[in-house]
């Protein structure tokens, strides 16, 4: 048995083994994340998102000089233009700070109810700080990184790692540096653990991340038997599933990290 079959097997059953009274704890916190993520992910969409239109539709009228019947009414239409792109801003940058923090609270209590941490609330809200400055680190470097592919590569290259590469590494990233941030609970020290169990071990991590993308995709294929069910259970119902597949797969990456430090140690 090699290495890669032996951290598969012996990390997916203690990934199972883990879970006890723990998991629903855990999956009720992240299913309430995801509520909170599609409730204001659809406010954005349907409330905000037609803000920006609305701008482009002004826009457009400013393109003809014919438009306007007289000076008055073509300042009017800058004027409005102006409001509308500043409350578009405003609102866009409040649901992105809902969002962020949603993410922080939420994905921080449930790593700690994973690996059984207890902090007072002085010492949470301190690790809480340096979770969300490591977060801020990491999507800071893919945004330069992107911007940086912008200027050295051609378009096709670069919609390659836009839409593909920089989601999947920010994903694999994200994977790897909550449960060591959670072990360590240092900031130092969390990307000392990841350099040397996520990146320098990156080949123990592609099966595992490709067991749990092909169990993403069972459960996308399961959870359409039941479109037959009204839509609002139905919407509960796809959450439900989905909070709880992924917060086995969280147990199971922290599986896989333990797995990878014992064979380090042992090697």
């Amino acid at each position: 048995m090699n290495i890669n079959e032996y951290i598969l097997k012996t990390a997916f059953v203690n990934s199972w083994k883990s879970l006890g009274k723990q998991f629903v704890h855990v999956l009720f916190l992240d299913y309430l994340y995801y509520i909170i993520l599609l409730l204001v992910g659809s406010f954005y969409w349907y409330r905000i998102l037609p803000l920006f239109g609305a701008v482009l539709d002004s826009a457009k009228l400013l393109q003809s000089s014919q438009t306007f019947s007289s000076t008055q009414e073509f300042l009017t239409t800058v004027q409005g233009i102006g409001t509308q792109w500043s409350a578009f801003k405003w609102y866009s940058l409040g649901v992105f700070l809902v969002l962020f923090v949603n993410y922080l609270i939420f994905k921080y209590l449930v790593w700690m109810k994973i690996q059984r941490k207890q902090e007072s609330f002085a010492s949470f809200w301190k690790h809480l700080g340096f979770f969300a400055l490591l977060n801020l680190i990491v999507i800071l470097f893919y945004i330069l990184v992107l911007a940086a592919s912008w200027y050295m590569f051609v378009l096709e290259t670069f919609n390659i790692l836009f839409f593909f590469v920089v989601p999947l590494l920010l994903l694999f990233t994200m994977n790897v540096l909550h449960p060591a941030f959670m072990l360590q609970q240092n900031f130092v020290s969390s990307f000392s653990l990841f350099w040397n169990y996520g990146i320098k071990k990156f080949y123990l991590w592609i099966i595992p991340h490709l067991f749990m993308l092909a169990g993403a995709y069972f459960i996308m294929w399961f959870v359409s038997l039941f479109t037959f069910i009204p839509n609002i259970f139905y919407f509960f119902f796809y959450v439900l599933f989905f909070a709880a597949y992924f917060c086995w797969a969280k147990y199971y990456i922290y599986a896989v990290l333990k797995k990878i430090q014992q064979t380090r140690k042992l090697s």
